[in-house]
């Protein structure tokens, strides 16, 4: 089960759009805040996709979850403010996955939620550049530790002996890798 949360925050319209992904179905949860009614959408990811708003909504969900692969009730999620600025921090946020459906929502009732999610500036395009930016940056920083990882152990097989004892030679390996990280 995947989960994740997009929390759009203002003085006026506070925007909270909540993703529980099961296999090829996703249950979706809008809560306009103030809104008593929260509405709820069960579709496949694939209708998900042939909404824009809502796919994008989808996508910034998930770079902004600290963990998306949670069966837990608690999820960590940063917040869109005012369409500002992202929050640096990742806030708890409790989920209800009690109410989780198969049964596919009708056409005509995506239809009018599409409606009122079309209302709603969700997200700006500057500050969906910086999110991509900033996950661009931490799988930069990723992928060079890897490379560094592969070259101390092109290193390390280059210096120890072919006939070296192998439980000597996963000794060196291990404390290698550590070195690195």
């Amino acid at each position: 089960m995947q989960i994740s949360r997009y929390y759009y925050h203002s003085n006026r319209n506070t925007f909270i759009a909540t993703f529980i992904k099961r296999q090829d179905i996703i249950n979706i949860y809008i809560d306009y805040v103030g809104n008593e009614q929260v509405l709820k959408l069960v579709i496949t990811e694939d209708r998900l996709k042939n909404i824009p708003s809502l796919w994008l909504c989808y996508i910034v969900s998930i770079l902004l979850t600290k963990d998306t692969n949670n069966n837990e009730c608690v999820i960590f999620i940063k917040k869109n403010w005012k369409n500002l600025y992202i929050t640096d921090y990742y806030e708890k946020q409790e989920i209800d996955i009690s109410n989780i459906d198969d049964v596919l929502s009708r056409e005509d009732d995506i239809e009018s939620i599409i409606e009122d999610i079309n209302n709603y500036s969700l997200i700006n395009e500057k500050i969906l550049h910086n999110i991509l930016e900033n996950k661009l940056n931490q799988i930069d920083k990723v992928l060079i530790k890897c490379e560094l990882n592969v070259e101390k152990i092109r290193a390390l097989n280059k210096i120890v002996p072919e006939n070296f004892p192998k439980d000597l030679y996963n000794i060196l390996y291990i404390n290698t890798l550590y070195a690195i990280n």
